[in-house]
């Protein structure tokens, strides 16, 4: 092999490793500062974290990829014109040809490699090592047979062809088996509900409604079909199935089932659930199923626990009446219990919300923990929801002292306009010296004018 043939085989090699080191700086999770999965090979993310948190650093790793890319791609031109010996048109039919073939194949593998055999935040160092490989493979093929159609080696250019279109259609075919560009279940058609959130402004209680698609009275879940899909980590959609289930618990109020999805969607890596279940449990209210997912969300045998993340926790326990493991986490946090103002509340006896609802049938009612001047309807201050029995009362127990708004829900054929809300009170604060509270009876009704869902 002749210094020439062998600067040319490494020039694949150092394009392959400079779109890997692209594609594996790209798909870092944001920080360790939060929560990530326990794997090998941390020492790699934090150099990169490291590299990417200065300028000066992102310059060099920008500066070394396009060096090697550009190097790659000049050993590659000049043995391309030594190739065509002035058939410099047929050389870049070839060349566009190669590049095309090689460009589809390798997007096809790149699909299976992101989203199915290492879906972002599974923080696998073998993903790089594969990306290298694959894009080497990849790369030395397209250029081979760039260069033998150059050459005239037509037979030689035919087969290097035949060989990527059929890693091409093997890697649509077997991206399609593992789920890639496939939907996820169809819902059917969209169900809009009608929502009511109490609310309370400098001039007294207030009200804020919205129209939202929403699976509360709708005939058709379709949660067993995404769980079904979520089970199988092998599958593309399992982490959009994930996120999906976040969502549909969210809108259809399902406290239990939203902890169990977040906490699959931990277990699976993703960042998401993570920063929803940590905020979710610092609402919560207290019960053996919540404090059970707190416990499995700190277990550091699974888990990287960053400063952020160990606050976070520190607040869920605190919120959950456990002390100890309040104060040990807000130490990991680096801050003092004390000015995190976390005292170990835990649920006051008989930490009770209740009411009666008067309006439409059927109905629904939640109960969130307000945490700043935004109503949301959101995970984060989702503490528990039911159903109003056949009288329209309802009642939430179990709760820590803090401040609570009510929220609710009607089927939207229910809601001809506006709503109109009497004996509201305002938000509702439980603390020791009030360890419960009776929103009274609540009436919503609505006028004739129409609705705009949103």
């Amino acid at each position: 092999m002749t210094e020439a043939t062998g600067t040319r085989r490494l020039a694949p090699l150092a394009a392959a490793a400079a779109l890997a080191a692209m594609l594996f700086v790209s798909r870092l999770p944001p920080s360790d500062a939060f929560f990530l999965p326990r794997r090998g090979g941390f020492w790699l993310y934090q150099a990169a974290w490291a590299m990417s948190a200065t300028g000066r650093g992102r310059a060099i790793f920008s500066g070394v990829v396009a060096l090697a890319l550009l190097a790659a791609g000049f050993v590659y031109l000049r043995s391309l014109w030594r190739a065509a010996s002035r058939r410099i048109l047929v050389a870049l039919g070839g060349f566009v040809a190669a590049a095309l073939l090689a460009a589809d194949a390798f997007r096809r593998v790149l699909d299976l490699v992101q989203l199915v055999w290492f879906p972002y935040g599974s923080m696998d160092v073998r993903e790089p090592l594969v990306v290298f490989v694959l894009a080497a493979a990849f790369l030395a093929l397209a250029a081979e047979l760039s260069l033998a159609w150059a050459a005239g080696r037509r037979g030689r250019a035919l087969r290097l062809a035949f060989v990527l279109a059929a890693l091409d259609l093997g890697g649509a075919g077997l991206a399609r088996a593992r789920g890639v560009g496939r939907p996820l279940p169809d819902p059917g058609p969209p169900v809009v509900a009608a929502y009511v959130v109490l609310t309370e402004t400098p001039a007294g209680p207030s009200r804020e409604p919205y129209l939202l698609i929403s699976g509360l009275f709708s005939s058709r879940d379709v949660r067993p079909e995404l769980r079904a899909l979520a089970a199988k980590p092998g599958d593309a959609r399992a982490l959009p199935a994930l996120r999906a289930l976040y969502e549909e618990d969210v809108k259809r109020w399902d406290v239990p089932a939203l902890r169990r999805d977040l906490s699959l969607g931990a277990s699976r890596g993703d960042g998401l659930a993570f920063a929803l279940l940590s905020s979710h449990l610092a609402s919560a209210a207290s019960s053996p199923e919540a404090r059970a997912a707190l416990d499995a969300l700190s277990d550091e045998r699974a888990y990287r626990i960053g400063p952020l993340g160990a606050v976070s926790l520190a607040r869920a326990y605190a919120r959950l009446g456990a002390g100890p493991e309040s104060g040990r986490w807000a130490a990991r946090g680096g801050v003092p219990a004390g000015l995190l103002g976390l005292d170990a509340v835990g649920a006051l006896s008989p930490g009770r919300v209740s009411g009666t609802l008067r309006g439409p049938r059927p109905a629904a009612v939640a109960l969130y923990r307000w945490g700043d001047p935004s109503y949301l309807l959101d995970a984060s201050g989702l503490v528990a929801a039911a159903e109003p029995d056949v009288r329209g009362r309802f009642a939430f127990y179990g709760l820590p002292a803090g401040r609570y708004y009510l929220a609710f829900a009607f089927p939207a054929a229910a809601a001809s306009g506006p709503p109109e809300v009497s004996g509201h009170r305002g938000d509702i604060t439980l603390d020791a010296r009030h360890p419960a509270a009776d929103a009274g009876a609540i009436r919503v009704s609505f006028p004739e004018s129409k609705l705009t869902p949103e």
